[in-house]
């Protein structure tokens, strides 16, 4: 993702229809790509690594006013700003307090779409 100036008028679109109007701060983080050591125990020679199996993955966290109500497990496109994969919510949170509005947390995890 650029690094954008700032976070007002962007385009963002969510699976659980969460409009871009009530989006209040949003995260993009990438992770993967680590090695993991697979020497046997009887090896006398150079250490062995693999990489992950996951690979590269992207999660969003945004968190939003009640516009949309996404599900754990609710999946399509997520885009925000110029990045855009397919995704999953793997959680969501609730919280509300007196004289404030209700405010939600929701996050997304990439996943590879199945036909």
């Amino acid at each position: 993702m650029a690094r954008p100036e700032t976070a007002t008028n962007m385009n963002i679109s969510l699976p659980g229809n969460i409009t871009h109007a009530s989006v209040t701060s949003f995260t993009i983080s990438s992770s993967g790509q680590d090695v993991i050591d697979c020497t046997t125990v009887g090896s006398t020679g150079e250490r062995t690594y693999v990489g992950t199996p996951m690979g590269n993955t992207l999660e969003a966290s945004v968190s939003f006013f009640s516009s949309g109500t996404p599900s754990v497990g609710d999946a399509g496109n997520l885009t925000i700003g110029d990045t855009t994969f397919y995704a999953v919510c793997t959680s969501m949170n609730a919280a509300a307090a007196v004289n404030d509005l209700a405010r939600f947390d929701a996050t997304y995890q990439q996943v590879n779409p199945t036909s």
